[in-house]
């Protein structure tokens, strides 16, 4: 009996967030760091303007899953830092977040050949 082996899901493309309909898009900078930007705020705003900054930086390959550094806003002072997290990709396809302190965020991947640039995404 034969099996099919699949590749492993890619960590780039544009993925959203299960929970708010947030929109980023995970970009490699190098083989082996990734950053990941907000192209899309989702129903939860963001206290303060952090479209400069990503959202998950500092991206590197742990044996089957990456760390990184994930952005943490402070409400009342505006003020942002960056926490140590993990990412994966779930046997369903989907990328899981895991931000030690503030639970794990679930994002789906979105194909790119169904979606404008400029077209906003409904979920």
């Amino acid at each position: 009996m034969t099996g099919f082996k699949t590749e492993p899901a890619s960590l780039t493309g544009v993925w959203i967030r299960k929970e708010d309909g947030l929109v980023i898009e995970v970009k490699e900078l190098t083989e082996f760091t990734f950053v990941a930007r907000i192209v899309q705020e989702g129903a939860e705003k963001f206290p303060c303007d952090v479209s400069g900054q990503p959202i998950y930086k500092n991206i590197t390959k742990r044996n089957s899953d990456w760390e990184c550094d994930f952005l943490v806003v402070e409400i009342n002072r505006c003020k942002s830092d960056y926490e140590k997290g993990s990412i994966r990709i779930t046997r369903k396809g989907e990328m899981e977040v895991n931000c030690e302190g503030f639970g794990k965020k679930y994002y789906t991947k979105r194909l790119p050949r169904y979606y404008r640039n400029d077209e906003k995404v409904s979920l």
